[in-house]
């Protein structure tokens, strides 16, 4: 008995950590999103609000609203993002700390410029660290057929 229970726990914080956003109709949350900011000698990564529906995989949905990219109004302050227009997220999965985020391989295609492969580490990064259970990512192309390719 004990370890039905055990096994409905444990596969109900899997569910609770590694399926796509649920809504609760109506109620909404904030969350950051960061894009990146030119300076004169570097690129700086922004924080901004974004207002969701209220969510319990904040992870997943924090990273659909990165992939969105800035605003018009956002773009007008400066902001962009490194990140590869086309880029789809697959999944994110949250275990031990480490969050894995899986996307297509549009994500690492024709990735080149050391400071660009550090930008779009920095957006991912502050963006999924905002939340207790995530203190690291570890990023996935094709369902996590192979690392991305974050090399200069």
């Amino acid at each position: 008995m004990i370890g039905v229970v055990l096994g409905a726990g444990v596969y109900w914080l899997y569910q609770r950590y590694n399926s796509a956003p649920v809504n609760s109709p109506g109620e909404q949350m904030t969350i950051s999103v960061y894009f990146a900011k030119s300076e004169p000698t570097d690129i700086a990564i922004v924080s901004v609000k974004r207002t969701i529906p209220k969510t319990v995989a904040v992870a997943t949905a924090a990273m659909q609203e990165l992939l969105k990219g800035p605003t018009d109004a956002e773009k007008a302050q400066g902001l962009s993002t490194a990140i590869n227009s086309g880029t789809i997220l697959n999944y994110v999965r949250i275990e031990n700390g480490v969050a894995t985020v899986d996307f297509n391989d549009r994500f690492d295609f024709q990735m080149g410029g050391s400071a660009r492969v550090m930008a779009i580490n920095q957006q991912i990064l502050k963006t999924l660290t905002q939340f207790p259970t995530i203190k690291t990512i570890k990023l996935t192309i094709n369902q996590g057929e192979r690392p991305a390719n974050l090399e200069p």
